[in-house]
């Protein structure tokens, strides 16, 4: 790489407890394939990636840009590892957090199957509640059931270029 240019910032999609829409729905963006050249993609559960999932959960890689996909449940696991630790390490380490729909924002028809400890990432449904309030500062909830695909290559496009919201 010259030395001038910058280093593309890691992007990585997790997913808790999802229907799979809002995957779906970015797969429809016009300029994915342009969005993405903006992007080192770590992983992501459907579009070919630096990583498969067996290496994220080792929990070494960095990450500046971490999106979660799906209603938080504490007790999920995916290849026998809790998903919350999973979101816990690159939640501290992210710059960016983005939680994509709104079972990620607000926890969605999802929680619904154990109200008592499913959540979004910040909030339950209007209530301050989930694994990442103390992120709160850092994280983008972009609401929608599934989410605008035109909303989230805003975002990204925004993150990627340094500009402000």
């Amino acid at each position: 790489m010259p030395s001038n240019q910058e280093p593309k910032p890691k992007l990585l999609w997790i997913q808790g407890v999802t229907c799979n829409g809002n995957t779906h729905s970015f797969l429809n963006l016009p300029y994915l394939e342009t969005l993405l050249a903006k992007y080192e993609l770590l992983y992501h559960p459907i579009l070919a990636s630096l990583y498969n999932f067996e290496t994220i959960i080792e929990l070494k890689l960095e990450c500046d840009v971490l999106i979660f996909e799906g209603t938080f449940d504490p007790l999920l696991k995916r290849h026998d590892v809790l998903l919350k630790d999973v979101l816990e390490y690159y939640s501290n380490i992210s710059h960016t957090i983005i939680g994509a729909g709104s079972c990620a924002s607000f926890g969605g028809v999802f929680k619904a199957s154990a109200p008592e400890r499913n959540s979004g990432l910040i909030f339950n449904e209007s209530d301050s509640f989930g694994p990442l309030l103390g992120h709160k500062q850092k994280v983008i909830n972009l609401s929608g059931c599934p989410i605008h695909p035109e909303w989230m290559g805003y975002t990204l496009s925004m993150i990627a270029d340094k500009k402000r919201f």
